[in-house]
């Protein structure tokens, strides 16, 4: 929903229907236009490089292993962001819970790579 709400904002500032310079999350920050449109850059050069590394490990080790890479990626980034506190400003500790979930998730990426290549 917010990805809809921030594209609708840079439609809206661009065809000049409102003019902002910033826009404010959640009352929290405020980003400059020219920032905005430098991180959607930045998005979608690393979303390119993400559909490259997604085509290339489906092709060298198959689809569920690669796939279930792409999840541990998120997982790991989703852990480090959390306890940095990127989205919410308030840090998440890492406890053996979730480093247990990891070390899960390793292991199964781990058991579907494909044997004797």
């Amino acid at each position: 929903m917010s990805v809809l709400a921030v594209l609708s904002w840079l439609v809206a500032a661009r065809i000049g229907v409102i003019s902002s310079t910033s826009v404010s999350f959640l009352g929290r920050a405020s980003v400059s236009t020219g920032q905005l449109y430098g991180w959607m850059a930045a998005a979608g050069l690393l979303g390119i490089v993400v559909v490259a590394g997604v085509a290339f490990a489906v092709g060298s080790v198959g689809v569920t292993a690669g796939l279930a890479a792409v999840i541990l990626a998120q997982l790991v980034v989703g852990l480090l962001l959390d306890r940095a506190g990127a989205a919410t400003g308030l840090s998440v500790a890492i406890d053996a819970r979730r480093v247990l979930g990891v070390v899960a998730m390793v292991l199964g990426v781990w058991l579907l790579l494909p044997r004797g290549r």
